[in-house]
């Protein structure tokens, strides 16, 4: 099963990510000049602050941050044209948040919500469905986990072959999909590099 609980995994490395968001806040917040560029750059750094906060199991804080950052969206910092923290917006960023905090009945209505086919961008397009497949995962509900991955796939082939969390997800199916997808799957792991 996909372990949700990463940050024990990783050890010091969420303890450095929360160190490099602080140094660039406070380096943010030093500027002599604060102009929109440097207002921007700190709702981008509060993003990722949120998505540091979530992935260490704390959901006032992830919150905190991601509430601060559209706060200061919507006072005319524009972040989110075209797109913010790596190639995401607000709502993106929101359905990761709700993925790595574990809130499934949340993660699965935010995903749902998403037209995938009105965003341009290819990779960040692919990006959301791997996102929409991991709460689904959330749920072990392989069958609209592997639909949406096949989508990502057809999508981008690349953005899908290089994710991380495709493979994960890939890797579990393989042994608790059940016989029903054990075609579809194994069709994931082959565009993936991961027959064997």
């Amino acid at each position: 099963m996909i372990n949700l609980e990463t940050p024990k995994k990783f050890g010091g490395l969420v303890d450095q990510a929360h160190q490099v968001v602080e140094d660039a806040l406070r380096w943010l917040d030093a500027a002599p000049e604060q102009t929109g560029a440097i207002a921007r750059q700190r709702c981008v750094v509060r993003l990722a602050s949120a998505w540091n906060h979530a992935r260490d199991g704390h959901p006032a804080m992830a919150w905190r941050e991601w509430d601060a950052a559209v706060d200061a969206d919507r006072d005319g910092v524009e972040v989110s044209v075209p797109y913010v923290l790596f190639g995401m917006a607000y709502e993106d960023v929101a359905l990761t948040l709700d993925v790595e905090l574990g809130k499934v009945a949340s993660a699965l209505r935010r995903a749902n919500a998403i037209d995938v086919q009105a965003i341009d961008s290819v990779p960040r397009r692919t990006r959301l469905m791997i996102e929409a497949a991991r709460s689904h995962m959330l749920k072990r509900e392989y069958t609209g986990a592997v639909h949406l991955l096949r989508r990502a796939q057809q999508t981008s082939p690349e953005a899908t072959l290089y994710s991380a969390h495709a493979r994960l997800m890939v890797h579990e199916m393989r042994t608790h999909a059940g016989p029903m997808l054990r075609h579809d799957v194994a069709g994931l792991a082959d565009s993936l590099g991961m027959s064997a």
